[in-house]
């Protein structure tokens, strides 16, 4: 039952946080600066569009955090509970024994 549990669409809330980060900067008032260099300002200051940006990128880094935690989790289990040898066929711990 527990290899029909996937995340296929752990992406969709990673693309949100970037750009709701740099319309967020946008809407504040303040230069943008990417690596060093200042972008160009294409939006005035908006407080209530920054707030709503700020919200999103709030939400979505606690909805990446939960699901790193899954994962995390997910593996604990497959090692400790299931002994499945997760790690090892990642090439992480000690390798599988070979055959005859």
């Amino acid at each position: 039952m527990m290899r029909s549990v996937r995340f296929e669409s752990d992406d969709q809330f990673i693309v949100p946080g970037n750009p709701d980060g740099y319309l967020g900067s946008e809407w504040s008032g303040f230069p943008v600066k990417f690596f060093g260099f200042t972008l160009p300002s294409w939006a005035g200051k908006n407080a209530a569009l920054k707030d709503l940006t700020s919200t999103i990128d709030l939400a979505t880094s606690w909805v990446i955090a939960a699901i790193v935690v899954l994962h995390v989790g997910a593996v604990l289990k497959h090692t400790f509970v299931d002994h499945s040898r997760l790690l090892a066929r990642m090439g992480i711990g000690s390798p599988l024994p070979s055959g005859p």
